[in-house]
C-alpha cells in the first residue's frame, strides 16, 4: 500500500517537474530572442539582472567532412601528408587468439620468442547489486 502511495506521488512529482521544466524552456528562448535581437542592434549590449545573466559565445569553425577517405585521398595525392594522422594501435584480440600464453602471463609468437613489453593479466572479477522493484 505504501509502494503504491509512493509510486503515484513519484508520478504527480515527474509530472509538475516536466510542466516547470517545459515553461522554464519556453521563457528561456524569449530571453534569449531579445538578447539575440538587441545584441544584433547593439554589439555591446550586456543582459545582467538579479535573476541572472544571458551571455553568447560566438560558435566555433569546424570543417564538415562529408567522406573522409576522400579528402585523406586527395590531400595525399597533392602532397599534403602532414594534414593526416597515422594512428597505429594493438590488435589485442588478434595477439590473444594467435600467441602462446605461459602460466606467468608471457607472450610467445609463432617463431618462439617472446614478446617483450607485453603480458595477458586477468583482471578481477565485478561484482553488481541490482534492486528489485
Amino acid at each position: 500500500l505504501a509502494n503504491k502511495e509512493i509510486e503515484r506521488i513519484n508520478e504527480w512529482k515527474d509530472k509538475e517537474v516536466e510542466k516547470l521544466q517545459s515553461g522554464k524552456e519556453y521563457l528561456q528562448s524569449l530571453v534569449i530572442e531579445y538578447f539575440r535581437i538587441q545584441k544584433e542592434q547593439d554589439s555591446k549590449f550586456k543582459l545582467n539582472t538579479p535573476y541572472g545573466k544571458v551571455t553568447a559565445r560566438k560558435g566555433s569553425k569546424v570543417i564538415q567532412v562529408s567522406n573522409e577517405q576522400e579528402v585523406i585521398k586527395q590531400l595525399e595525392q597533392r602532397g599534403f601528408d602532414n594534414y593526416v594522422k597515422v594512428t597505429k594501435k594493438l590488435s589485442q584480440s588478434d595477439i590473444k587468439k594467435d600467441f602462446n600464453v605461459t602460466e606467468n602471463g608471457t607472450l610467445i609468437d609463432a617463431n618462439g620468442e617472446v614478446l617483450e613489453g607485453a603480458s595477458i593479466v586477468e583482471k578481477p572479477t565485478s561484482y553488481t547489486v541490482k534492486v528489485g522493484e
